[in-house]
């Protein structure tokens, strides 16, 4: 009775919690994965730039109650898990760092996988912190959209290409403009031959000049 009371205790605590896994204890494992018909995984790995603490990152075999965090030592080993082919993921706290597919496990053996190395991509725009020309800005990665916005967006060296500013009315900073687009909106079913004139008007109107 105090067996099954312990089963149903650590089988709530797993529904209830994902991270509850990693703590789940060897003995639970071997109750539910006998050591007859499960090998085990290990590994190593390492992270990409010395910015990236991966200690605590999540190791785990998704679907079954198979895991383990990330230490010190940068080396991690899965115990009891069930023969058959495996997907082994590694998880930090709302990201997948990475995914070794097809891992295969038979009884009583133990599997290495190769070297691993763990990247995040801190702003989520598909560009890792070594990819990225900006890890905590998602607007700013190779092959951006240059916005209006003083910043170089794709990397290319270049500043808010096709981008036009004007005087600030009131002075002060210089101000993102589309009063050439505004005015041909304004002016719409007038001569296009107008433009020019209206826009000068409209310079002479917002620039400020000093002796």
């Amino acid at each position: 009775m105090k067996l099954k009371s312990l089963i149903i205790s650590l089988l709530f605590s797993i529904s209830v919690s994902g991270t509850a896994a990693a703590d789940v204890s060897q003995e639970f494992l071997d109750m539910i994965h006998p050591a007859h018909h499960a090998g085990q995984i290990k590994g190593s790995v390492k992270s990409c730039s010395s910015e990236f603490n991966m200690s605590g990152t999540l190791v785990h075999v998704p679907g079954i109650s198979v895991s383990t965090r990330l230490g010190n030592k940068q080396e991690f080993k899965l115990l009891s898990v069930p023969e058959g082919n495996h997907s082994l993921v590694f998880e930090y706290g709302d990201q997948i760092l990475h995914t070794v597919k097809n891992v295969t496990v038979r009884k009583q053996t133990l599997t290495s996988v190769a070297p691993i190395t763990l990247c995040p991509d801190n702003d989520g725009d598909g560009y890792n912190l070594m990819a990225d020309l900006d890890d905590a800005n998602p607007a700013v990665h190779p092959g951006a959209k240059e916005i209006c916005d003083r910043i170089d967006n794709n990397g290319d060296g270049v500043v808010d290409e096709g981008c036009s500013y004007r005087k600030c009315p009131k002075g002060g900073n210089f101000c993102l403009s589309n009063w050439n687009n505004s005015n041909r909106i304004r002016n719409a079913g007038k001569s296009t031959k107008q433009d020019p004139p209206l826009i000068q008007q409209s310079l002479s109107a917002t620039t400020e000049l000093k002796p």
